[in-house]
């Protein structure tokens, strides 16, 4: 079995566990099997693992990146046959959306390519994204508005971009008139590791939506994309429409359990020459999570957090997070290969 196979493979089996889980928060929340739609990030794969994505039953990607969407969607194009088909499924049937931040000077790239941006984060882009489109629409280069989703950072983090909702409410009229764009709901993220908080996150999202659906009639709010891979499930129960299986983790290749193993290793050598650093240490392994494709909550903070300082029980707080980071990389990686590392692998070093 070649490499590219095994991984299609892998995104199949991690694509069923995913659809699993959606069925069962659909369930739950009493809401119709089938109404929640499944974003892959493709953003940090290239366009043969896209297709591999593909044969694996994706259909809907989300990219970061403007000119990484560009070349995507030229790639693909140029891998579809004479029927219009790539890994089996029809190309028109293929959706990739812009999710990240969208500079101005992008915007012309992503016209007419992404399906619908996700981060009009401020009416200032808003309407820079409404001038562009509107002249393509009159000039026959775009079919209709362009769709987007507002960003709303309901939570307040200062880290995050998007409109306060309060500030939401006084500019939505002015959104809601401009010309070249089509509002079709709303998005926002939720702050990490905190199930209760992202309750309330996703809750105050719909809850806002239907406000202003409420006083905004004409405007179609059907949208709600929130959710990504830690708290999809949150999202759905509290009336997400559009999840991110994600983050790239879905379609990311992924290192073998006795390669992360080895890095795991690496880095219980690296944080033995820092005695007293196990803010260093916690930091050097949320690298190695991040390098094997995973992000570990909790773990990589510690490397940008500058007021952690040493403690007298650093070596035990060391050991204590080498065996939370490997404990966490095998079961999220075990699936991806046959054989488990050997015992041995898994014991840090004495410090």
């Amino acid at each position: 079995m070649s490499e590219l196979d095994a991984y299609r493979e892998a995104v199949a089996r991690r694509r069923e566990a995913i659809m699993e889980r959606v069925d069962a928060a659909l369930a739950r929340s009493g809401r119709k099997a089938g109404s929640v739609k499944v974003m892959a990030v493709s953003k940090t794969v290239d366009v043969p693992q896209v297709v591999a994505a593909i044969d694996a039953g994706y259909r809907f990607f989300g990219e970061n990146r403007p000119q990484e969407l560009v070349r995507k969607l030229e790639g693909l194009s140029v891998l579809a046959g004479e029927d219009g088909c790539v890994a089996g499924a029809d190309a028109r049937e293929l959706r990739f959306d812009m999710i990240g931040n969208l500079q101005t000077n992008k915007i012309n790239a992503v016209l007419g390519r992404a399906a619908c941006i996700h981060s009009i984060s401020s009416l200032h882009l808003a309407e820079a994204v409404s001038s562009r489109a509107a002249r393509r629409v009159e000039a026959g280069e775009l079919a209709g508005p362009q769709p987007v989703l507002i960003e709303v950072n309901v939570s307040g983090e200062a880290s995050k971009s998007g409109f306060a909702p309060d500030d939401l409410r006084n500019a939505f009229s002015q959104l809601a008139q401009l010309p070249g764009i089509r509002i079709t709901g709303l998005m926002t993220m939720a702050p990490r590791g905190d199930a209760r908080c992202a309750h309330e996150t996703f809750a105050g999202l719909r809850d806002l939506r239907d406000e202003l659906a409420a006083s905004y009639p004409s405007v179609d709010l059907a949208e709600l994309s929130c959710g990504m891979s830690e708290d999809f499930e949150a999202a759905i129960e509290e009336g997400s429409t559009l999840i991110s299986s994600v983050g790239s983790r879905s379609i990311r290749p992924s290192r073998s359990p006795r390669r992360i193993a080895a890095l795991c290793t690496r880095a219980h050598a690296h944080v033995a020459q820092h005695e007293c650093e196990h803010c260093i240490g916690r930091g050097i392994l949320g690298i190695v999570a991040a390098s094997c494709g995973v992000q570990g909550p909790r773990i990589g903070q510690f490397w940008y957090d500058k007021q952690v300082r040493p403690t007298q029980t650093c070596n035990r707080t060391r050991i204590a997070a080498c065996r939370e980071v490997e404990r966490w990389l095998l079961r999220r990686h075990q699936e991806s290969a046959p054989l488990r590392p050997r015992s041995s692998f898994l014991r840090p070093r004495r410090l």
